[in-house]
C-alpha cells in the first residue's frame, strides 16, 4: 500500500497528461497539415517498401517517427486520430521517463514538479498532439540521458547497450537532434576532468554501440550530402550571415530566444498562441531560480549536465530564421521545465530550514503542496484555456490544419446515399488536398477535385444521377459557379472564427444534360488529345496597367491522353501584335486534375490575363494555349486547320505612367527617352555565337522621361568588328503609328519588339549589334549609338553540287524547297523496328522561316500513323533558316516502328511545317498539290 502510495501523485500525473494529449485529438488541432499529410502518406508506404533511414521528400525528414505512424496504422485504420496517436503515447512515456531521470538525479519532488509542468503546459501538450516527429527528440534524450547515467553507475552491458543504442537513435528522431552528441560528449569529458575516474571500458563500448546504431543514417548522409542537409540550409539563414562577418542577426537570435522563456515565445500560431512565453512569472521566477541554481551548482554531475544541455539544444533555433522557435527548441524541453522544478524546490528546503519544530514543517509542508498543486492548477486551466478554446479559433491555425477540408470530411462522413460522386473545390486538388481528405474520411463515392476559384465544373459527363458540389475556404465559389448553383445549395457552414468556409450544393441528375453556360463568342476545336474549346468571354477594351478577365469554357472529350508526369499546364495571355508576343503570360495548372476528367464534363476555367503599363495602345488580341515541358500543345480548329487559338479583336488603350526607373547608368536619348533595359532572343544562337540567317528579336524596355519631341525611329545595325562596316541594318518605327512617341507622356514605359535576321550569307566573324534613335523627320541627321552586344558568327559548311540520290524525284513544298530524292535503306520492316531515310532537299532561294520535317508511316488499314519521326533537317543541325539559294541538303531520319504496327503494305510520306503554328508546307508532284500537303514517296512492307 505505501508503495502505491508512493507513485500515486506521478500516476496522476501520466493520466492526466494523457487524457490532455488525447482528448479531441481528431479535432485539435482543427484538422491535418501539410506535414502530417507528407508523414502519414510516407507511413502508408514504409512497411510494404524497402526499409529506409531517410525519407528525402518535403526537405527530408528522420524515419523513426513515420515506422511508429506505419505500425499504428497497420493495426488500426489511417484516421486523424490513428496518425496522431504515436506521438501521444510518446510524450506520456516521456514524462515518465523524465520523472525517472530528476528522481535519480535531483530528487523525488523534484521530479514530481518536472513531470507535472510538462504534463500541463502548452509547449509540450502542442508539441504532442500533431503527427510530427519533433517530439520524439526530448522522449529520447532523456531515455538516452538516464541509460548513461545507469551505465556509468551500474556498469553492467544491459545499461552499457541500452545507453548506446538510445544516443544513437537520437539522431533518427528530429533534425535538430543532430547536435545533441556534443551534449553528451561535452557532459562526460567535463566530468572525465573532474572526476579522473569514470569507467572507460564501458564508456568506450557506449561509443561504439552509438557509431554502430549511427552507421545507417551515416553512410546515407555521406552519399547523399544535400538532401540529408536539405532542411538545414533552407534554415541556417542567421549562420550564413554570421560566417560573413555580419554578427548583428545573431545577436538578434540569442536575445529573442533568451527572451522566450517569460517576454514572447513563438510568434507562428502554427505552433503557439502567438508570442506567449513558455512560463507565466511566477514560474518564470522559479525557472531563473533555478538556472542560477544550476549554475552555481555546476560542479556536480546532474547540475553540470543542465547547463550544457540547455544552451546547446537552443543552438537549433538560435542559428535559423524564424526565432525563437518552439520546433526547433524541442531538444532543451526538458532542462528547460526541470529549472522551475529546481528553483521551487530550493524555495520549499530553505522554508523547512527555517522553520523550527515538527509541528510548523509538517503544516508548511502542507500549504506548500496544497499551494504547488494550485500553481500547477492554474497553469493547467491556463493551458486549457489557450490550447482548446483560443488557439483553434485563430484564422492562421484554421488555414494551416486545413479546417475547410475537415469540416468536409465530417459532412461526407454523414451523407447519405454515400455512393453520390462528388466535386471538392480546394487549393491543392491535385494532390495535397485529396490526401489529407482520405485520412479524415472513409466516404466510399467517387471523389473528384478542381480549384473553384479558377474552374467551375458542370460534370454533365454524369447525366441522370445527382452530384454533390463542394467548396471549402481556400477555394470558395467563383461568381460562374454562383450564378449556376445558387439553387442548388443545401448546406453551408463558418469556421470556428465565424467565415464561411462550407459550401454544399446538390445538382440534379437531369439537370445536368443541359450545360448552364452561354459563351459571348463560340469555338469549335480541339487542342491535340485534351480539352475541347466551347468558346470564350473576353472583353473587347482593357486598359494598360490592369487585369482582364477571361473565361474560356472547354469540354472534356473522349480520347484524352497524357502523361502523368508531364501534365499540361493552360494559359491566356494578351498579345503584343507587334511581335506576336505574348506579354506577362501566367499559366494555370491542374485547376481540374486531368486524371479526374470524365468525357461529357463541361468546364469554365476563369484566368486573370495582367496587361502591363508598357503595352502601347493597339488593337491585338488573346492568345490561349496548352504546353508541356516537350513545348506547346497544337489547336485544331475546323476552319483554320492547326495552329494556335486566338481570341478577340481587344483593344489597349489609356496611358500609363510609373515612378522613374531610370538610373545613372541608363543610356539617355535626346534626354527624353530612357533606355532602362534590353534583351535580345535568338533562333539559332548559343550564347555569344549565332549562325548565319539567325533570326534575333530584340527586345527594348523605354521610359520617357520628358515627353518627347518628336516621333523616332529605331536603327538597329550589325557591324564586322574587322572593318567597322555595317553588314545589316533594320530601320523601325519607335511604338506604333497609333502611338508613337511625340504622343507618349512623361514617365509612360513601353517595351518595344524588334526582330532583326542575321544575313544567311554572312561569313564567320566577330560582330557588334548597336542601337541609335533617328528622329522620323531628319532621318540623316547623325545620332549616337550604343553598342547592345558583341558576338561572334559562325557558319557551317554548304553544299552546291547536286547528289545522286537512288531514287530522283522532283517534288516541291511551298515554293522555295524542292525534293530532289531521297535513299530507302530498306523496303520492309517490322512491328517494333526502325527505317532509314535520307532526304535530299534543295533550296530555291533564301527561307527565313523555321520548318520541321515530318516522316509518317501510313498503316495499311487507313490513316492511323504506325511510325514517325518529327525533326528539323539534320537532326536541328541544318535548320531552313540557314540554306542559301541553290544549297542541297543531306537530311537523314530513322523513323520507330510501333511495335503494334499492322502488317501489310504500309504508305511512307514526308512534308514540312511551321513549329509554331502546326500549319503545313503545301505540297505538290508533278505541278498537283497533295492530298493533306503529305507526299507519298514509297510503300514499306510490314511483316
Amino acid at each position: 500500500m505505501c508503495r502505491f502510495r508512493h507513485y500515486l501523485p506521478i500516476i496522476l500525473i501520466l493520466l492526466v497528461a494523457l487524457f490532455a494529449r488525447a482528448y479531441n485529438l481528431a479535432t485539435v488541432p482543427p484538422g491535418l497539415d501539410g506535414d502530417e499529410m507528407f508523414n502519414g502518406w510516407d507511413a502508408s508506404r514504409a512497411l510494404k517498401e524497402k526499409p529506409t533511414v531517410y525519407f528525402p521528400a518535403n526537405f527530408g525528414r528522420e524515419p523513426l517517427h513515420i515506422y511508429l505512424m506505419a505500425l499504428t496504422t497497420r493495426v488500426l485504420e489511417t484516421t486523424a486520430w490513428t496518425l496522431r496517436l504515436p506521438m501521444v503515447l510518446n510524450g506520456v512515456v516521456g514524462i515518465a521517463l523524465t520523472y525517472a531521470l530528476a528522481t535519480r538525479f535531483f530528487n523525488r519532488r523534484v521530479a514530481l514538479l518536472t513531470s507535472a509542468l510538462i504534463a500541463l503546459s502548452l509547449w509540450p501538450l502542442r508539441v504532442d498532439r500533431v503527427a510530427l516527429r519533433a517530439g520524439l527528440q526530448p522522449t529520447f534524450q532523456v531515455a538516452a540521458v538516464y541509460a548513461l547515467w545507469r551505465a556509468l553507475e551500474k556498469r553492467n552491458v544491459h545499461w552499457t547497450v541500452a545507453a548506446g543504442l538510445l544516443n544513437g537513435l537520437v539522431l533518427y528522431t528530429y533534425t535538430a537532434g543532430r547536435i545533441f552528441p556534443l551534449v553528451v560528449i561535452l557532459w562526460v569529458g567535463t566530468r572525465v576532468l573532474i572526476e579522473r575516474k569514470l569507467p572507460w571500458r564501458h564508456l568506450l563500448a557506449v561509443g561504439a554501440i552509438a557509431l554502430l546504431t549511427l552507421a545507417p543514417l551515416g553512410l546515407f548522409a555521406i552519399r547523399h550530402p544535400e538532401t540529408f542537409n536539405n532542411r538545414i540550409n533552407e534554415l541556417n539563414y542567421d549562420l550564413q550571415r554570421m560566417r560573413q562577418g555580419n554578427l548583428t542577426p545573431l545577436w538578434d537570435s540569442i536575445t529573442a530566444t533568451a527572451g522566450m522563456f517569460t517576454q514572447a515565445g513563438d510568434p507562428k500560431w502554427r505552433y503557439n498562441v502567438a508570442d506567449r512565453p513558455i512560463f507565466d512569472p511566477v514560474t518564470g521566477l522559479f525557472f531563473y531560480l533555478g538556472l542560477i541554481l544550476s549554475l552555481i551548482r555546476v560542479q556536480r554531475p546532474a547540475y553540470l549536465l543542465m547547463v550544457i544541455w540547455l544552451p546547446i539544444m537552443l543552438a537549433p533555433t538560435i542559428f535559423s530564421i524564424g526565432t525563437p522557435s518552439f520546433w526547433r527548441s524541442v531538444g532543451a524541453m526538458t532542462p528547460i521545465y526541470l529549472m522551475p522544478a529546481l528553483g521551487a524546490d530550493f524555495v520549499w528546503k530553505k522554508i523547512h530550514q527555517w522553520l523550527k519544530g515538527d509541528r510548523a514543517q509538517q503544516l508548511s509542508r502542507t500549504v506548500l503542496t496544497v499551494m504547488a498543486a494550485g500553481g500547477l492548477i492554474l497553469v493547467g486551466a491556463d493551458t486549457w484555456h489557450d490550447f482548446f478554446t483560443i488557439w483553434p479559433r485563430n484564422p492562421e491555425v484554421l488555414k494551416t490544419f486545413e479546417a475547410d477540408l475537415a469540416a468536409a470530411a465530417r459532412f461526407l462522413n454523414t451523407y447519405r446515399p454515400d455512393e453520390t460522386p462528388v466535386w471538392v473545390s480546394s487549393d491543392y486538388p491535385s494532390d495535397l488536398s485529396r490526401t489529407l481528405l482520405k485520412y479524415q474520411t472513409d466516404y466510399p463515392g467517387p471523389v473528384r477535385w478542381f480549384d473553384g476559384r479558377k474552374a467551375t465544373i458542370w460534370p454533365a459527363g454524369w447525366v441522370g444521377q445527382d452530384v454533390l458540389m463542394i467548396f471549402t475556404w481556400s477555394s470558395p465559389p467563383n461568381p460562374d459557379a454562383e450564378a449556376v448553383l445558387d439553387e442548388y445549395a443545401i448546406y453551408e457552414e463558418s469556421d470556428p472564427a465565424g467565415r464561411p468556409h462550407l459550401w454544399i450544393y446538390r445538382i440534379p441528375g437531369e439537370a445536368l444534360s443541359e450545360t448552364p453556360w452561354q459563351p459571348q463568342q463560340t469555338v469549335d476545336g480541339r487542342f491535340t488529345q485534351n480539352r475541347e474549346i466551347l468558346g470564350y468571354d473576353v472583353p473587347t477594351q482593357v486598359e494598360r496597367r490592369s487585369t482582364a478577365d477571361a473565361t474560356i469554357y472547354w469540354r472534356v472529350p473522349t480520347g484524352v491522353r497524357y502523361d502523368s508526369s508531364d501534365v499540361p499546364f493552360s494559359y491566356v495571355c494578351l498579345l503584343d501584335q507587334s511581335a506576336d508576343w505574348c506579354m506577362d503570360r501566367t499559366s494555370q495548372y491542374q485547376m481540374y486534375p486531368i486524371w479526374d476528367w470524365t468525357p461529357g464534363d463541361v468546364v469554365a476555367q476563369r484566368y486573370a490575363v495582367p496587361v502591363p503599363a508598357y503595352v502601347l495602345p493597339q488593337t491585338t488580341a488573346f492568345r490561349v494555349g496548352m504546353f508541356t515541358s516537350r513545348g506547346d500543345i497544337r489547336f485544331a480548329d475546323g476552319a483554320s486547320g492547326v495552329g494556335s487559338l486566338e481570341v478577340g479583336p481587344v483593344e489597349v488603350r489609356g496611358g500609363a505612367r510609373m515612378d522613374p526607373q531610370w538610373d545613372g547608368e541608363s543610356p539617355v536619348f535626346n534626354e527624353e527617352l530612357a533606355l532602362l533595359s534590353h534583351h535580345i532572343s535568338s533562333r539559332g544562337g548559343l550564347g555569344a555565337t549565332y549562325a548565319p540567317g539567325s533570326r534575333l528579336t530584340v527586345e527594348l524596355q523605354w521610359q520617357a522621361i520628358a515627353p518627347p519631341s518628336a516621333d523616332y525611329t529605331v536603327r538597329l545595325s550589325l557591324h564586322d568588328q574587322s572593318t567597322g562596316k555595317p553588314v545589316a541594318t533594320l530601320d523601325e518605327l519607335l511604338g506604333s503609328t497609333r502611338h508613337p512617341t511625340s504622343r507618349w507622356a512623361e514617365r509612360e514605359p513601353a517595351h518595344t519588339y524588334h526582330p532583326m535576321q542575321i544575313p544567311a550569307t554572312l561569313e564567320s566573324g566577330e560582330f557588334e549589334l548597336r542601337l541609335a534613335l533617328l528622329r522620323l523627320d531628319r532621318p540623316d541627321e547623325a545620332a549616337d549609338s550604343i553598342t547592345l552586344k558583341n558576338f561572334t558568327v559562325s557558319g557551317r559548311p554548304h553544299a552546291f553540287d547536286r547528289p545522286t540520290p537512288q531514287e530522283a524525284l522532283e517534288a516541291r513544298f511551298g515554293e522555295a524547297i524542292r525534293l530532289v530524292g531521297y535513299d530507302l535503306q530498306a523496303s520492309e520492316g517490322a512491328p517494333g523496328g526502325e527505317l532509314e531515310l535520307t532526304l535530299y532537299w534543295r533550296a530555291l532561294e533564301t527561307i527565313s522561316e523555321d520548318y520541321k520535317v515530318f516522316v509518317h508511316l501510313y498503316a495499311s488499314t487507313g490513316d492511323d500513323v504506325s511510325g514517325q519521326h518529327d525533326s528539323r533537317p539534320g537532326n536541328g543541325a541544318l535548320p531552313t533558316w540557314s540554306w542559301l539559294a541553290d544549297e542541297f541538303i543531306t537530311d537523314t531520319h530513322t523513323i520507330p516502328i510501333e511495335s503494334g504496327a499492322a502488317t501489310g503494305a504500309s504508305a511512307l510520306g514526308v512534308g514540312f511545317y511551321d513549329p509554331t503554328t502546326g500549319k503545313r508546307l503545301p505540297a505538290f508532284l508533278g505541278g498537283e498539290p497533295q492530298p493533306n500537303d503529305v507526299l507519298i514517296i514509297d510503300q514499306i512492307d510490314i511483316t
